[in-house]
């Protein structure tokens, strides 16, 4: 029988896949972290943060986990979109077991070319396995 999470043991299980799919990378992860934001001046909670090298450069990747009863919709994705932008990260992740609708899933690969934003859910996370699959492998991931 399948256990059923709360919202916690869904982010513990969450951060658990995603420093399993780092660990034999020079990548440091780490949860509950608080960002400034660059453009707001204050400051913004980071449910999993992932950093790492790639190339030289300091890439951040933002895991957000949304323990919903239904799927996530555009409105999410936005507010997503704009706490990767005002804290300058990479690349965001919103990890859900509901799923996400139509327009969520079409703002979140059809917006600007600067930031990446992927959805999965914590079955697709736990499939990432091999060396550089997570979370860059060469220009994108996920």
């Amino acid at each position: 029988m399948r256990m059923v999470l709360d919202w916690k043991e869904y982010e513990d299980a969450v951060f658990d896949e995603c420093k399993r799919a780092v660990h034999f990378q020079d990548a440091e992860v780490l949860r509950d972290v608080r960002l400034l934001g660059k453009d707001s001046g204050v400051k913004r909670q980071i449910d999993v943060m992932i950093r790492q090298m790639n190339n030289g450069v300091v890439m951040t990747t933002l895991v957000e986990c949304k323990h919903y009863a239904s799927k996530v919709n555009v409105k999410v994705v936005d507010a997503f979109i704009g706490c990767l932008e005002d804290v300058k990260a990479s690349k965001g992740v919103i990890v859900s077991e509901k799923g996400f609708t139509k327009a969520a899933i079409s703002r979140a690969h059809k917006g600007k070319n600067d930031i990446e934003v992927d959805i999965v859910s914590l079955g697709e996370l736990q499939q990432f396995q091999a060396q550089g699959a997570f979370p860059y492998a060469g220009d994108s991931a996920l």
